[in-house]
């Protein structure tokens, strides 16, 4: 299981878990195409408890 989480300045962090890597890492990719007009932050991980 892999998982994503993307954090706003100021907001809530939108975590996405997956069992598959490269759904994790297009989502990422995709999100990464907007230019959003505030702070943001995303990471990938992979969980220990799987």
């Amino acid at each position: 299981m892999f998982g994503f989480k993307i954090k706003v300045d100021g907001g809530p962090a939108l975590v996405f878990q997956s069992e598959h890597n490269e759904f994790a890492l297009a989502v990422m990719e995709a999100f990464g195409q907007f230019s959003l007009p505030f702070p943001w932050d995303a990471e990938i991980w992979e969980p220990s408890n799987c």
